[in-house]
């Protein structure tokens, strides 16, 4: 609602499934707001790809760890 973006990393690893920090994705509340884009890159030489956003499943699935900093959501 702030108009703020936030950006953060991830993979796929497993369909359907995303690893990344877990200071990127705090909480399931907090990833249900986010959107994944695949195919997203900056490329100065060349054609840009086109991202495709997918939405975040947390409702599905959600697991975190603080102290190791990852976070698996459902995609």
């Amino acid at each position: 609602g702030s108009g703020a973006r936030a950006r953060g990393t991830g993979f796929l690893v497993a369909s359907g499934l995303m690893l990344t920090n877990q200071h990127v994705l705090r909480s399931p509340a907090f990833a249900a707001e986010c959107q994944l884009e695949m195919d997203y890159e900056v490329n100065q030489f060349g054609d840009v790809r086109i991202p495709e956003t997918f939405v975040l499943r947390p409702d599905l699935f959600f697991v975190a760890d603080e102290n190791l900093d990852y976070a698996l959501v459902a995609v």
